[in-house]
């Protein structure tokens, strides 16, 4: 039979107390500091108060300003909304050459297949692009006409692959502009 000594005693009753504080340290205490240290760190990133009140002010000012001008353009009388089409033709050709991608064709939309424009957006107007370029390339134009004012909306897309190896695709984007 064995004999447990006094020093082992101690040990035994020692080892539950350790090993619970070892697993709080390695599983609660430290992933609690490090999300602390992460909170700071962003907390620190945003500024002080005067900082972020300035930041609203700035951004409250931008959005009276940008709700102004929408105002005012939802005022506007229709003539003053509609753009020819030399105008819509030129802005689908700066978007083009913005995103590094080659028209091949341009056509405006008419009749019963035409894309139906958004209620409030009368003056809209569907058109065909077929574009050769590759995927990257298709991305960037799409991302431009987001950002032109006002934005160009893509209805549809298609791909026809390029001839040959290596060749670049062919695109055919109905836009409403």
């Amino acid at each position: 039979m064995m004999r447990i000594t006094q020093k082992d005693r101690v040990f035994l009753a020692l080892l539950p107390t350790v090993a619970a504080v070892a697993g709080y340290v390695f599983f609660v205490a430290r992933p609690v500091d490090a999300e602390a240290a992460r909170f700071d760190k962003r907390r620190l990133a945003l500024g002080s108060e005067r900082d972020i009140a300035a930041r609203r002010d700035r951004l409250a000012e931008e959005q009276k300003g940008l709700r102004e001008s929408l105002k005012a353009l939802e005022d506007a009388p229709p003539e003053a909304k509609a753009t020819d089409s030399a105008s819509r033709l030129k802005r689908l050709q700066e978007g083009a050459r913005a995103a590094g991608v080659r028209l091949l064709s341009v056509r405006q939309d008419a009749g019963p297949n035409a894309v139906r424009p958004a209620a409030g957006a009368a003056q809209a107007q569907a058109w065909t692009v077929t574009v050769e370029a590759p995927y990257e390339a298709v991305g960037r134009l799409l991302d431009e006409f987001s950002r032109v004012t006002p934005p160009i909306v893509p209805e549809a897309l298609s791909m026809r692959p390029g001839a040959g190896e290596g060749k670049p695709n062919y695109w055919m984007i109905t836009l409403c502009l």
